[in-house]
Formats: C-alpha cells, sequence, structure tokens
C-alpha cells in the first residue's frame, strides 16, 4: 500500500506545494491558479518517487474528513477548488490492482460484517451474555438455567410462556442446546475487553467505538482520532508502513493542531513565546527565533527541575516546621492536661472540705432546734393544761352564779377565792 500526503498553501496567485511528512523538505516548486491539476501531479510523483509508468490518482480533503478524487487532471488549480489548508494524497496501485482506499474500504466492509453487537446476544431474564444457550420454539434464546427457573414458576399451571413475546406452550418444551449460538457466544467473549476497559469519569474515549465506548489508549495526530485497543490495531493495519503519529491517549487533540494550517504543533516560537507549526515557522513567524517543541520542552523541563527543587526544599523545611509546630501542640496539650487535674484534685479536696464544714453546720442546727423544740413543747403542754383548768373552773363558776341558795354560793365562792388566789400566784410566777 503507497499513499503520501501533501499540504496546498493558496495565496493570492499562487499556491506552493511542500511534503507533508517532513516539512523540512520544502519544494521550491509554485504554481499559478492557471496551472493543471496533472502539474501537480508530475510534481508529486517527483518528490515521493513514483514511477511515471505506475498509475497514481489524486484525493483532496478540506475541512472534512471525506476524500475527493481529482479526476480531471487537465482542470486548472482555480476551477478545481483548491484552498488553503488543502491536504492532498498521491496513490499508487497495490500489486494485486487494488487502490489502497477501495481495499482500506473492503477490509472495513469485511469487518463491519463479521462484527456483532453484544446486546444481541443478552439473555432477556439475566441481562448478561447467554450461558449455556438454547433457544424455545418461539425463535427467542435464553441461558438453559434462566428458562428452566422461569419454567419452573409456571408448573402449577401446566401452561409455559417465552418471557419475550409471551407465546404459550404446552406441554413443557424440551430444552436443547443451540451449539451453533454457544460457538458464536464464546468467540464474542474472547473478543470483549475486560469491564475495565470501559471509559469512565474522566477517560478519553474511543472515537470509533459505537454505543458503550472502551477507554483510550493511543491518539492519532495524523487522523485526529483516539482508540481503544482494538481499534488502535486496526488503525495500525488500515496504515501500516504510514507516517502516522502516535501518542498517549488525550482529550486535546484539537489542541494540538495548528488551527491556521491544520498541521501538527511540533515546534515553538521563542520570539511570540507560543506553539507553532513547521508552516506558521516558514511564514507568519519568518526570522523568529523558533525551536523545535521537543527542544523546548527539555530546556523549560531543566528550570522546572530547578523549580521541582526548591519546592521540594521547601517542602521539607515546612515539614520540619509542621513537625516542631506539632510538637509545640502537643507540649501544650500535655501541660494544659496536667493543670486540668491539680485543678480538678484541688476543687475536690475544696469541695469535701466544705461538705464537711456544711454537715457540721447542719447537725449544730438541728441540736439546736431540737432542744428550743424540746422546751417550747413542754411549755406548750403546761399552757393547755392550765388553760384546760381555768375552761373547767370557769365552768363551775357560771354554774354557781345560777345557784338560789345564797349559803351554797357563799360557802362555795369561799373555797374558790382561796383557790383562785393561790392559782393566780402561781400563774403569776
Amino acid at each position: 500500500m503507497f499513499v503520501k500526503h501533501c499540504k496546498v498553501e493558496v495565496y493570492l496567485t499562487e499556491l506552493m506545494l511542500c511534503e507533508y511528512n517532513n516539512m523540512d523538505n520544502i519544494v521550491p516548486r509554485r504554481f499559478s491558479k492557471a496551472d493543471t491539476i496533472a502539474l501537480i501531479e508530475r510534481e508529486m510523483r517527483k518528490l515521493f518517487s513514483v514511477p511515471d509508468e505506475k498509475e497514481a490518482r489524486l484525493w483532496g480533503k478540506y475541512m472534512s474528513n471525506s476524500w475527493e478524487p481529482l479526476n480531471n487532471l487537465n482542470s486548472t488549480i482555480q476551477d478545481a477548488g483548491l484552498y488553503q489548508g488543502q491536504v492532498l494524497v498521491i496513490e499508487q496501485k497495490n500489486e494485486d490492482g487494488m487502490w489502497p482506499r477501495e481495499s482500506s474500504k473492503t477490509n472495513k466492509k469485511t469487518e463491519s460484517r463479521i462484527s456483532v453487537d453484544r446486546n444481541e446476544f443478552v439473555c432477556a431474564v439475566c441481562l448478561d451474555l447467554l450461558k449455556d444457550p438454547v433457544t424455545i420454539l418461539c425463535g427467542h434464546s435464553y441461558c438453559k438455567s434462566c428458562i428452566t427457573g422461569h419454567w419452573d414458576h409456571e408448573d402449577q399451571q401446566r401452561v409455559y410462556s417465552c418471557p419475550q413475546c409471551r407465546q404459550t406452550f404446552s406441554p413443557r418444551p424440551a430444552l436443547a442446546r443451540n451449539t451453533m449460538l454457544a460457538e458464536v457466544v464464546e468467540k464474542l467473549k474472547k473478543t470483549e475487553l475486560p469491564a475495565d476497559c470501559y471509559a469512565g469519569a474522566g477517560d478519553v474515549q474511543c472515537d470509533v467505538c459505537t454505543g458503550r465506548k472502551y477507554k483510550a489508549v493511543k491518539s492519532c495526530l495524523l487522523c485526529l482520532n483516539s482508540y481503544c485497543q482494538n481499534h488502535l490495531e486496526q488503525h495500525e493495519g488500515f496504515f501500516k508502513g504510514k507516517k502516522h503519529t502516535l501518542t498517549e491517549a488525550t482529550g486535546r487533540l484539537q489542541e494540538m493542531i495548528c488551527s491556521e494550517h491544520e498541521k501538527h504543533l511540533e515546534m515553538y516560537c521563542i520570539t511570540d513565546q507560543h506553539c507553532i507549526c513547521v508552516l506558521c515557522m516558514k511564514y507568519e513567524h519568518k526570522n523568529h527565533h523558533t525551536v523545535s517543541a521537543a527542544a523546548q520542552r527539555t530546556e523549560i523541563q531543566k528550570h522546572v527541575k530547578e523549580t521541582q527543587k526548591m519546592f521540594q526544599q521547601r517542602i521539607q523545611q515546612r515539614e520540619k516546621d509542621l513537625q516542631q509546630l506539632r510538637e509545640t501542640v502537643e507540649s501544650y496539650k500535655r501541660s494544659a492536661q496536667t493543670a486540668v487535674k491539680d485543678s480538678e484534685k484541688i476543687f475536690t479536696e475544696l469541695i469535701r472540705s466544705i461538705e464537711r464544714s456544711r454537715s457540721e453546720l447542719i447537725r449544730l442546727i438541728r441540736d439546736q432546734e431540737k432542744t428550743a423544740v424540746s422546751r417550747a413543747e413542754g411549755r406548750l403542754e403546761q399552757l393547755e393544761q392550765e388553760i384546760s383548768d381555768l375552761r373547767r373552773r370557769d365552768t363551775e363558776l357560771e354554774q354557781l352564779s345560777h345557784t338560789q341558795d345564797h349559803i351554797q354560793f357563799l360557802q362555795v365562792t369561799q373555797i374558790y377565792k382561796n383557790r383562785i388566789i393561790v392559782d393566780l400566784s402561781q400563774i403569776l410566777v
């Protein structure tokens, strides 16, 4: 297979042809818009050593992924519709008489015919790849264990159904292994990548995968696509021997391509301090101080290493300061803990002393209370007794005052008079 790329740069009245994969080799041949496509073909044959007797053809691509053949070699460049930034390809027939691009299409068609969708071989019951597959009378296939379990639940009704189309069967159909389907599933399992190869959050996805995408392992700077391991092998097979630059999978492919010339940014302009492509270096940045991106990376990497060294030294110093501060904090904590324990001990003793004083004071108060209450209660009893005696005598005198017997009145009052004098003297005492 032989395919070479060229880049067309169109200016006001002329275009210049340069080799796409090696920009150090600039062809000094300039073409007028009135020149024919045949002149470009001859120049490309010479540039890529394609013999005149070998059949070759040109393809063009501009701002899209679709290639269009430039069949009319006698047309002018202007009539052919060539634009600035357009990519041209010169293609030579293979040994088998096939054009490389047609061969690639054939390979892709063959691949699409033999590729299968995993979902077509998923059991509708367990939602996983078929295991020991069986096909029932309606044509649907299931894992043998899944359909057996489903029909076991229907044994009581003696009517058995398909979980998908609900077609019923009676009696219960016999199950036989679908050997061909089992072989296809086994082949599918072998071609599947492990589950951890699926792209997750933050991973670069394969641009070729359909449905659930695998994690990309490489990105092509020429195709501007990222590929999983399977599609990377296909890419390598299609473009074997061609200068396709692969890099680690990245989601920044467009940022690595010059927006002006659609070429890989592989140079660095020190004057303007930004990345450029080789065509930028030849034109927009002509006479500027330019170096390769790799060389500038090496130079910047030195400063980065020095900065990292400074950061590491500062980190070590900060870690030392941090350790000292942690030790100080621990010392503060220990001192505070000791002070708390001492304070608790002092206040505990103080509380105990206060409790003892409180208990002694309460005891003294209770003793005094007991003595005073005892004395008061004795006096209360005495007063209550005197009141009782006085009430009794008052009653007797009241009764005597109503008697009609004067002699009795005088005799009794004399007795009471003497008694009252004695009682009053005792009360006054």
